[in-house]
């Protein structure tokens, strides 16, 4: 899943180059992310949940939460 989430990532990052992202030029290039899944939550439903978020320099760039 981890490598999944970063390849789509770069794809959308080399897709978007040419889109400008204005940052305070003090802060420090840091890319965050957070992914979380669970099997368990929704046992009656059969439900697996997948969400993640990264973060550029404490934005959002790409993000998705899904049941």
């Amino acid at each position: 899943l981890h490598w999944q989430v970063a390849r789509k990532n770069l794809q959308y990052l080399k897709a978007t180059k040419n889109y400008n992202i204005l940052f305070k030029s003090k802060e420090k290039n840091t890319l965050m992310e957070y992914i979380n899944t669970n099997h368990a939550s929704y046992l009656e439903e059969r439900k697996y949940v997948k969400e993640y978020i990264f973060l550029l320099r404490s934005s959002p760039i790409t993000w998705r939460s899904k049941k």
